[in-house]
């Protein structure tokens, strides 16, 4: 009986070690290790809707500002472990736990297709450790690599169409963009099996998310305005992007849109250039948008290596995934990440827009390597567990411990709002409400007020401490409108702002800004 069921049991206790072993670890350690600022507008929306059973990033107004079902997933957890266990994890600590999950997930997944003996075993867990930053971000990256992973076993191995639907659904209420890559994948498969049957199965999941996702904002309170307040404002932040870009151009004609166009598509390779990083996760790697345009040779490399794997796997005779259709995968990869460029702020397109093509890497790379000769699989495997442990040991972020040293003097305070950009950290940790004022996980109202330049009687009518890392008496930079958006109300009123903190980075390349309202001042700084 034991013997039948013992690796139910083993998976079990090593479950049961991994929550014993997460709940004492401090959950600010995961933040400045792992998760991005991005992460914490969903621990913090869901951590107040455990609390007071409202989608709230501040407790003052209610959002949209997220994908749902990742949100979804942390709220039933958050009960789970906080209700009926009686005990008490972070939301935080609730996300490493569930992406750990999804990382083993997704190498079971593969692992079941061709894993032959345990060398395979270990090299396809050694592939998948070169996109651990991804899986444990603290956002939904992880989980959609997993259904495109299920999506791609289902379709292109399995041939199973008619079950793929509930993927489908699944993959579109966890990131709404992914309906560019379903929709070609489809029009793909339509085009193979010459029957309209599974673009009709497509359609009816569509039109089920989009049902599911009006209804939640109807409930919610937020409107039909849009989607998403998030996506609202990087829609606009495009727009303020693009009329900048035509306003520098001495001719406003086609030939200067499909200049700004040309320059967006340059940026392709950088998407393409962070899905294996982690092979050199010891090289300290520059933002996109640190290079404005340029292309430095330490991401040309790594480009060539997602590229590498491609043509060989062209040569090979033997493929589970046929070449004709993994070809167009990577086609359609393309056409996502081309799409993202031409209709984002370009240093907006972080790491996880990269979710299609790590996992068509992940099976790309893997059916070379397992049909590679066994030195070649040592040598990888190798490789990627010394830069995964270089990942893994290597100190924290020091921009998420100046968030955090942010919060916990703002936390010094009781009975205020906080107003800033970039908030979810500062949320996330704060003892007090903290209103987003770009407006991602805000109300729309608050969206337009940055629309028509307003957002200054907002601050002064509302907020107790405004914080920021753009300092509002300095010339804005470049892209001077993002600048601007954050400035431009501060110095509307910079005779009511006192200064009360200034909090650095330890190489001080990092600061924060903590200025009081004060209404009654006649003078300030």
């Amino acid at each position: 009986m034991f013997n039948q069921y013992k690796n139910l049991y083993l998976k079990i206790i090593l479950l049961l070690i991994s929550i014993y072993g997460i709940s004492n670890l401090d959950a600010s350690i995961l933040s400045h290790k792992f998760f991005h600022d991005d992460s914490y507008y969903y621990f913090e929306i869901a951590n107040n809707f455990i609390k007071t059973r409202s989608f709230t990033f501040d407790s003052i107004n209610s959002t949209n500002g997220f994908h749902l079902l990742w949100l979804v997933i942390l709220i039933f957890f958050g009960f789970v472990f906080q209700t009926f266990t009686n005990s008490y994890l972070e939301i935080a600590q609730i996300a490493i736990l569930i992406q750990g999950i999804i990382f083993y997930l997704s190498f079971k997944s593969i692992d079941s297709i061709y894993s032959k003996n345990t060398l395979d075993k270990v090299l396809i867990f050694s592939v998948h450790l070169m996109f651990l930053p991804f899986f444990i971000n603290g956002m939904e990256t992880g989980l959609i690599i997993l259904l495109f992973n299920l999506y791609i076993k289902k379709v292109f191995l399995s041939k199973d169409y008619s079950k793929s639907v509930f993927i489908i659904f699944l993959i579109l209420l966890t990131r709404y963009d992914s309906i560019i890559i379903i929709f070609l994948i489809v029009l793909l498969i339509t085009y193979k099996i010459k029957n309209l049957h599974y673009l009709k199965q497509f359609i009816t999941a569509f039109l089920i998310v989009v049902i599911v996702i009006i209804s939640f904002n109807f409930l919610i309170g937020v409107g039909f305005d849009n989607l998403s307040t998030s996506s609202s404002v990087k829609n606009y932040w495009h727009e303020l992007d693009y009329k900048a870009h035509l306003n520098s151009c001495e001719t406003k004609n086609l030939n200067c849109t499909l200049f700004y166009a040309k320059n967006k598509i340059e940026f392709l390779p950088v998407y393409i250039a962070n899905v294996n990083k982690l092979l050199f996760s010891g090289i300290q790697y520059t933002s996109a948008y640190n290079s404005f345009g340029e292309i430095p040779i330490r991401r040309i490399i790594p480009f060539l290596m997602v590229v590498f794997p491609i043509f060989i796997f062209n040569l090979m005779k033997n493929t589970k995934i046929k070449k004709l259709d993994i070809n167009s995968l990577w086609l359609i990869a393309i056409i996502h990440l081309t799409f993202l460029s031409l209709t984002s702020v370009i240093w907006l397109v972080h790491d996880w827009y990269n979710y299609f093509v790590i996992s068509i890497f992940i099976f790309t790379l893997i059916e070379v390597l397992v049909n590679s000769n066994k030195l070649i699989k040592v040598i990888l495997s190798i490789v990627v567990l010394i830069n995964s442990y270089i990942y893994v040991s290597s100190p924290p972020s020091q921009w998420a411990k100046v968030y955090s040293d942010t919060a916990n003097y703002l936390n010094s305070y009781e009975n205020i709002v906080i107003g800033t950009w970039a908030a979810g950290h500062i949320g996330y940790y704060s003892d007090n409400p903290v209103v987003n004022l770009e407006g991602l996980v805000s109300h729309n109202d608050i969206i337009e007020m940055n629309k028509k330049d307003t957002l200054e009687t907002y601050i002064v009518n509302n907020i107790d401490f405004v914080v920021t890392n753009f300092y509002p008496y300095q010339t804005p930079g470049d892209p001077k409108w993002f600048y601007e958006l954050r400035i431009n109300p501060l110095v509307k009123i910079k005779e009511k702002l006192d200064i009360v903190e200034i909090i650095q980075r330890d190489d001080e390349a990092y600061t924060m800004y903590i200025f009081k309202i004060n209404n009654n001042t006649q003078g300030g700084e």
